[in-house]
């Protein structure tokens, strides 16, 4: 959350043209550097690095910094999709295909089933500082075809590594 404020205020810049809430997050790298204390005094810068159209998507690589004084701290990058209104009023009418998703297709295993109950996002956006709305409320998550709000992807994230590490690590990380 470091880097929220201008992480949306670039996002929102008339200049790139993004409609915010067809944004969404494709993938995350963070690099760690060196450590960082709770008393440290840090700087964010955040940037885009990289902006381009595929197949009708607009794709926005941010990059965001973390300093402690001369030295990078932290680097993240983030990939974003922004659809077009249009787009996005058509993905949203479309039908899931849910045959493609079955557990078990195309040698998948299925180590965990998880259900989530509702407001799950809402607990982890209050513990995170999450404020995408696609989290917390059905309305700004209709457009993107969702009946109710989706579970960020970190959290999904980390329910799948719990399950792996249960399974293929015998509950051991290393």
């Amino acid at each position: 959350t470091w880097g929220l404020r201008p992480y949306v205020r670039i996002l929102a810049a008339e200049s790139l043209g993004l409609n915010l809430l067809g944004i969404v997050h494709a993938q995350n790298d963070v690099i760690l550097h060196r450590p960082v204390g709770v008393q440290d005094v840090l700087r964010a810068r955040v940037s885009v690095e990289r902006l381009h159209e595929d197949r009708g998507l607009t794709l926005v690589t941010v990059l965001a910094e973390m300093w402690r004084g001369a030295d990078l701290a932290c680097e993240a990058r983030s990939v974003l999709v922004s659809a077009r209104d249009r787009d996005l009023a058509r993905s949203a009418a479309a039908p899931r295909d849910a045959a493609a998703n079955a557990p078990g297709e195309a040698g998948w295993e299925t180590i965990r089933r998880v259900t989530f109950p509702a407001g799950h996002g809402r607990a982890y956006a209050g513990l995170t500082g999450d404020v995408n709305p696609v989290h917390l409320w059905a309305l700004p998550s209709r457009p993107f075809g969702f009946p109710r709000p989706i579970l960020h992807g970190f959290c999904a994230k980390a329910v799948v590594a719990h399950a792996l590490v249960r399974r293929l690590g015998g509950g051991e990380l290393g």
